[in-house]
């Protein structure tokens, strides 16, 4: 054998060793798991959450009624269910004019009355009376009360400094309406103190998710201020809204469907209503709004709890 073929014979037989020592400490070398990523659980919602929020719905409902008492219905005062005749509008004018009639008469005839009243045995003037705002007092000192307990555990649970001061800030301002017993001014402070809550629900693990309370906020706010006059910015609270619930809609997936059409539905014909700036629709739509999203609240309860049941 030649001395060059043997030289490259050797050559292959030491780069042969070499891989096959090379192979094995290569293939013992297992490559590193990957971490799994970290996995933050939310602290379960305390007690005081859900008091914050039925304290809330009450000065809601009492401011709103509040307002409903005070100033005729938006139904009365612009409703026209069919076009008026000529005729119709005729015959109006004249009961007007029998009912201007009457009043003069009636004024002649309570004279006399009036003048009794200053004699003795006389029936005193009625007092108008005050509208009563214990509900609204009481449910605040609640939220002031429930607010005190809850703050050290949100912030714990990393509720954000600009989330804490907006909460801390629309609760002044409601503490503040009530305290002027102003009706329309507690509603929109209410409504308003209902958007920061959403964050709060935000870092806790609530059964019901925080995009439904800023789709219930938007509507409500775009509903206030409709019923205002204010139409552009109640068409932008609707259009919010509706963003708010394309988010909302995919997390109600396990809900009833008919339940969540119907809620789209009215969501719909609340935008409906704002675009045409049609208030006696706006007061009807919003309404039926707010039953349906109070029914979409306790599936998603319900829900929670067969959850809960089950694990």
């Amino acid at each position: 054998m030649s001395l060059v073929r043997l030289r490259s014979l050797s050559l292959m037989i030491v780069t042969m060793l070499i891989v096959s020592l090379t192979i094995p400490a290569c293939s013992s070398q297992k490559p590193e798991a990957k971490k799994p990523a970290p996995t933050t659980q939310k602290p379960k919602a305390p007690p005081e959450l859900k008091d914050i929020l039925t304290d809330l719905d009450k000065i809601i409902a009492a401011a709103d009624q509040k307002l409903k008492m005070r100033e005729p219905s938006t139904l009365q005062k612009n409703t026209k269910l069919a076009p008026e005749s000529k005729t119709g509008q005729e015959q109006e004018k004249g009961e007007a004019q029998k009912d201007e009639a009457a009043g003069r008469e009636g004024q002649k005839k309570s004279k006399p009355e009036a003048s009794e009243r200053g004699k003795p045995g006389g029936k005193p003037p009625a007092k108008e009376k005050s509208p009563d705002w214990k509900v609204e007092e009481t449910s605040l000192k609640n939220i002031h009360k429930s607010w005190n307990t809850l703050e050290p555990e949100a912030i714990r649970a990393g509720l954000a400094a600009t989330a804490r001061d907006s909460f801390e800030m629309s609760l002044d301002n409601l503490t503040s309406q009530i305290s002027q017993q102003r009706a329309e001014g507690i509603l929109m402070a209410a409504i308003e103190l209902y958007g920061a809550y959403a964050d709060l629900v935000q870092v806790f693990n609530s059964p019901i998710p925080p995009e439904f309370f800023r789709v219930k906020h938007e509507a409500m706010a775009a509903a206030a201020q409709a019923g205002r006059g204010e139409w552009p910015p109640a068409g932008e609270h609707i259009i919010t809204a509706r963003e708010h619930w394309d988010h909302l809609k995919i997390q109600a997936e396990k809900i009833d469907a008919k339940l969540v059409n119907q809620t789209e539905f009215s969501l719909q014909d609340l935008e409906q209503a704002i675009q045409a700036e049609r208030a006696d629709l706006v007061t009807i739509k919003s309404e039926i709004l707010m039953q349906n999203l109070q029914k979409l609240e306790q599936e998603f309860s319900r829900q929670q709890g067969h959850v809960s049941s089950s694990g």
